[in-house]
């Protein structure tokens, strides 16, 4: 009996991790970017920021099927101009459950409306890498210097301005920041994230 109730316990954990697992967006999108299929939509991903650029009302289907986004899980679009950040726009909560207008507003985001930046002209685009950032529900940690931004992106959500958001993409500018002193008085929290990137020409 007790070895029938050992054997049922280990069996239903092995079942909860697997179930665990298989949910969690970061494990799915890690696979993803494994596979064929990631170079496709990256390709899709740029096609459309021309057309976006180009005000084109037109925006093609995804060509593969895309892992998914649910719950608090983030998504983020960065754009990266040698070496250096040009826009980042994305959430934690998608009012849009269409991932196929979900991305297309936040890399229309990315390109024109991140207040930190100046809209990317067109001309820029051919010098730009685009990145994908799928993350974590995040979780609070004790303070800045309690973070490995190696490991991790940092959510910070102060009371006077709106929420920070910084994906690994932006880890250089995230090395910049004076972690102690300018937000002592904000909620940290810490998230796990797959960074996507476009295939070298």
């Amino acid at each position: 009996m007790k070895k029938l109730s050992a054997l049922l316990i280990f069996a239903l954990t092995v079942i909860l991790l697997c179930a665990w697992s298989s949910g969690d967006p970061v494990e799915q999108w890690t696979e993803f970017s494994r596979s064929q299929e990631k170079i496709i939509f990256m390709k899709w991903l740029r096609e459309n920021a021309v057309s976006i650029q180009k005000k084109e009302k037109n925006f093609e289907p995804l060509p593969v099927e895309l892992p998914a986004v649910h719950g608090r899980s983030g998504l983020f679009i960065t754009l990266m101009k040698k070496g250096k950040v040009r826009g980042c726009f994305g959430a934690f909560d998608h009012s849009e459950p269409d991932i196929t207008l979900m991305l297309r507003e936040y890399l229309k985001g990315a390109l024109s409306y991140d207040p930190r930046y100046k809209p990317l002209e067109r001309h820029e685009l051919e010098d730009t890498e685009i990145i994908v950032t799928v993350a974590s529900f995040p979780e609070h940690v004790e303070g800045l210097n309690k973070v490995d931004i190696s490991r991790f992106g940092v959510l910070i959500e102060c009371d006077d301005s709106a929420a920070t958001v910084i994906v690994p993409a932006e880890f250089r500018t995230a090395s910049r920041l004076n972690w102690n002193n300018r937000y002592t008085n904000c909620r940290i929290s810490r998230f796990r994230a797959v960074t996507i990137r476009e295939e070298h020409q």
